[in-house]
């Protein structure tokens, strides 16, 4: 592409960024706009050698990196711009321990937990020249980083075999495939000392609001795969509107598998909708409530599937070694849990609900949930139907 083309479309995509930084900094300020100490601060896009951002009070302006959108996403960058945010309102409304304390001391972490900021943005520094401590950008990882891993491609093998038309070796390849993610999550992480083992994947879902098939095929990732799954706005400038993302967090080769489930359930949802579609509108069901109810019956049949195997999977270990897995798979949950926290300090639990009004559509779905199995990845890309909304 055109340098000059390439420098126009950055300009355009910071100019959206500002105008949505506007908003933000309106509403995170709304409150204090009623006092005389509060004085409003303009914000611009500047080349900068060392550093994200940058807050100047005697010109009364934060300046953000102009490329933190490019290396960052949303997220850094309102981070980032939070951050400087709540450098200004201490000097404004502290002036004392804006004086006195550490420039990321007491004040300003109490300002800063106020606008609900995560733990990584309040740190006191982001060295944009060591890529190790750069804000986390997760969407561009992409299950292709964990191509060839031993395990993925083995998990990956026994899950196509649980198709076979024998039942015994199918029910035997689910199992093993479960006994083999299992001891992989129980096996000792390789990481440096004390560094955490988990890392955020954030995959695109295409819609402006949390649909009951996403939640449901979150449900899924969460129980059987050993992740977790949080649904989060994220500003889109080249659109000019908020979309929905759907993050995984985990360790990478489950991040990779659940990646993959995901996707692969996604368009065996659609595929599998459209193959029956003329059916459904022949017997006097079409429409959204029609397909929703195929989708989430045909994965409720699977879900159902999964959880068989499952159970048969721990009548065949001895009792012994399983309640010793079973301990350590809570352990791993609960520190997994903790890395949700830290990363998103507030959420809530959302049921999207669904009350199929669709009999011979729900038929046709669970039957298709019962035959379904997963292949090779598609290209291109809890709790019951429950997932985590960024609050």
């Amino acid at each position: 592409m055109d340098p000059n083309i390439d420098d126009m479309v950055d300009a355009m995509v910071n100019n959206t960024l500002q105008h949505e930084l506007s908003r933000l900094y309106y509403n995170v300020t709304y409150r204090y706009r009623h006092c005389e100490e509060f004085v409003p601060f303009v914000t611009q896009f500047v080349p900068m050698s060392d550093k994200w951002g940058q807050f100047e009070p005697e010109k009364r302006r934060i300046n953000l990196h102009q490329d933190l959108f490019k290396r960052g996403g949303w997220e850094a960058v309102r981070g980032v711009f939070l951050h400087e945010v709540a450098h200004q309102l201490v000097y404004q409304f502290y002036p004392k321990a804006y004086r006195d304390e550490p420039p990321h001391g007491r004040a300003f972490r109490n300002m800063a937990e106020s606008l609900n900021l995560n733990e990584i943005f309040i740190r006191a520094s982001l060295d944009i020249r060591d890529d190790k401590d750069l804000p986390p950008n997760p969407i561009g990882k992409k299950s292709k980083d964990m191509e060839g891993h031993p395990v993925l491609s083995k998990v990956k093998k026994l899950l196509a075999l649980s198709g076979s038309s024998n039942q015994n070796e199918a029910a035997a390849a689910l199992a093993a495939a479960e006994r083999l993610l299992s001891r992989h999550n129980l096996s000792k992480p390789e990481t440096d000392g004390g560094s955490t083992p988990f890392e955020r994947w954030r995959l695109k879902v295409g819609c402006k609001r949390v649909e009951s098939k996403l939640s449901y095929i979150a449900s899924i990732l969460h129980k059987f795969f050993f992740v977790e799954c949080i649904f989060v706005k994220e500003f889109d400038p080249m659109a000019g509107e908020y979309v929905m993302r759907l993050e995984i967090l985990g360790k990478p080769v489950n991040l990779a598998m659940a990646e993959h489930v995901f996707h692969f359930l996604e368009e065996r949802a659609e595929t599998l909708w459209l193959a029956f579609k003329p059916t459904a509108h022949f017997l006097g069901e079409s429409g959204r409530g029609a397909k929703n109810t195929f989708v989430i019956s045909m994965l409720s049949a699977f879900e159902d599937k999964l959880h068989k195997e499952r159970k048969e999977a721990i009548k065949a270990t001895p009792p012994e070694v399983a309640q010793r897995e079973m301990a350590l798979v809570e352990s791993d949950g609960f520190s997994l849990k903790c890395f949700l926290r830290e990363c998103y300090p507030r959420t809530r639990t959302a049921n999207p609900g669904h009350r199929p009004n669709a009999p011979n559509s729900a038929r046709a779905g669970r039957k298709a949930g019962e035959d379904l199995t997963i292949h090779t990845p598609v290209q291109g890309g809890r709790r019951g139907p429950q997932g985590y909304l960024e609050s």
